[in-house]
């Protein structure tokens, strides 16, 4: 027995309403006018059809790799005061600080929660690097935290330093020791990777990343490590210019070439002249003449002694 012969007539009418709206075709012409007649498509149809196309032209979801966030404390730009809302730290401004230190495209989210930005990237590199320079905003230079800072309470505060001018063929261990010489605890060494074309490479630059406890003491931009001369960077080093000693004034941040301030001598710390002109350096230097010529004498006497005794060996 079929279908249809179970069916009653209600059930039937359906089922073949149904029949010909899957067969009716989308345009037909009607034979009278003509005219095209566009047929609704059925509520299937419209389902399948805007799943079909959500899922083609959908963005797809970002993958977050391993890289762990960096995060931004809004209480160290505005120093633990409310700013109007006019002044709140945007989206925008924190992705175009970004541009000037990496590539944007390793940029995979920025998120604020509770007055704490979180930067979330693509490769260890360049959060290294981002941890190790900081950012620029409005002018300001701000810190970068390599964990959530309102969680510090069983976590460590970690500092990143850069090395320098170090060969590739010395060992990282020199580096390591010298640092503990100092009270620094360091964590990790990472030796940086070249990046060509946006993707990182298995080559070296040379550069090592140290990962260390926070110090309080900075360090200074050369520092001897072994046999080399390494050229050292960290978030809140001094300057260049703020370790430069004038030989002029003897005063930090700038050398003799662009000194405002008149002379100050080295011997006797009085302002207004050199040392070779100072008093007491003059005195002491005409008090030495009479001795010097005195030595001179005996030395000239004691050349002509032996001369003459060697003369007189000769001719006996």
């Amino acid at each position: 027995m079929s279908n249809n012969q179970t069916m009653t007539p209600e059930q039937q009418i359906e089922n073949n309403k149904q029949d010909l709206d899957s067969k009716q075709p989308e345009i037909d012409k009607s034979s009278s006018g003509g005219s095209e007649n566009i047929s609704a498509p059925s509520f299937s149809n419209v389902v399948k059809y805007h799943s079909a196309n959500y899922q083609a032209y959908s963005d797809p979801k970002p993958k977050l790799t391993g890289v762990k966030p960096i995060f931004i404390k809004e209480s160290d730009f505005f120093s633990n005061k409310s700013p109007p809302k006019e002044l709140w730290i945007t989206h925008v401004e924190i992705y175009k600080a970004l541009e000037h230190k990496i590539k944007p495209q390793f940029v995979r989210g920025i998120q604020r929660i509770k007055q704490m930005w979180r930067i979330y990237l693509d490769n260890e590199e360049d959060r290294m690097l981002l941890l190790t320079e900081g950012i620029t905003l409005r002018n300001k230079t701000i810190p970068l935290h390599s964990q959530n800072p309102y969680y510090q309470k069983d976590e460590l505060l970690t500092t990143t330093i850069r090395v320098k001018n170090i060969p590739l063929s010395a060992d990282d261990g020199q580096i390591d020791r010298e640092l503990r010489q100092k009270n620094i605890e360091v964590m990790s060494i990472n030796r940086e990777r070249l990046r060509v074309d946006n993707l990182v490479t298995q080559c070296w630059t040379g550069d090592r990343l140290v990962v260390c406890k926070k110090f309080d003491t900075p360090l200074s931009r050369f520092l001897t490590i072994g046999k080399y001369t390494a050229r050292v960077y960290h978030f809140g080093q001094l300057k260049d210019t703020d370790m430069f000693l004038c030989n002029k004034c003897q005063l930090k941040g700038h050398n003799i070439h662009n000194c405002p301030n008149e002379w100050k001598c080295r011997l006797c710390n009085q302002n207004g002249h050199k040392m070779l002109e100072c008093p007491i350096f003059i005195k002491k230097k005409s008090g030495n003449q009479p001795e010097t010529q005195e030595g001179e004498q005996q030395e000239t006497t004691i050349d002509i002694d032996e001369v003459n005794s060697k003369y007189e060996e000769s001719q006996q």
